[in-house]
């Protein structure tokens, strides 16, 4: 499916969830961990959920991924909003939205926003590979050059890279005091020290 020019993926994402997006309230102490997908989405959400809770594992390892950060447009159709405004501060929230489709509070609420950029090749090839063994996403049966097109010409799902990338960067320029532009290679070559800063980021130091 297509919602306001970007392609979207119909069986995880509902177009009422992402109509009652535009007016989602957004709270001052909310987090937002925002990636292109194949980014590393998973791994910043296991950081970010342990930072939060102090680095304690313990306080987490019996806890599912899914409860401790939320996905913002993935959700049933009926009660999903309700849910995560119902879910206690500080809310954990993810997503994979273009900056044009989030809630039009993000951009002035003062919660904190890490974004998680990877290498487009890097990013082109396991997004290639996730296409072809996920059946939500129609385990796609093209070569690698159409798909390559298809990614580049935003024709997949989240759309572009490229589009998808440098709103958020631009965002960060304008904001560093709430949004933070983490690369995926940082995390592999430094994982220690990048820790740190979006502890810092985030007032948990």
């Amino acid at each position: 499916q297509s919602f306001k020019g970007v392609l979207l993926q119909g069986y995880l994402l509902h177009p009422h969830v992402l109509r009652g997006l535009a007016d989602f309230k957004i709270r001052n102490d909310d987090v937002f961990i925002v990636t292109y997908p194949k980014s590393g989405t998973t791994w910043m959400e296991e950081i970010v959920s342990l930072i939060m809770n102090g680095g304690d594992p313990d306080r987490v390892k019996n806890k599912l991924l899914v409860y401790r950060v939320q996905h913002l447009e993935v959700g049933p159709p009926v009660g999903h909003l309700w849910h995560l405004r119902k879910t206690r501060s500080p809310r954990l929230l993810a997503t994979h939205l273009p900056l044009k489709l989030i809630p039009k509070q993000l951009q002035q609420a003062k919660c904190k926003i890490i974004y998680v950029v990877r290498n487009p090749k890097d990013n082109a090839v396991s997004y290639y590979h996730h296409h072809k063994m996920s059946t939500f996403l129609g385990n796609y049966k093209g070569s690698w050059d159409d798909f390559l097109t298809h990614y580049t010409g935003g024709h997949v799902v989240y759309g572009s890279w490229f589009d998808h990338v440098l709103p958020y960067w631009k965002f960060s320029l304008e904001r560093p005091d709430r949004v933070m532009v983490v690369s995926f290679e940082e995390l592999k070559i430094e994982l220690g020290a990048m820790v740190q800063r979006i502890s810092q980021f985030l007032g948990r130091p």
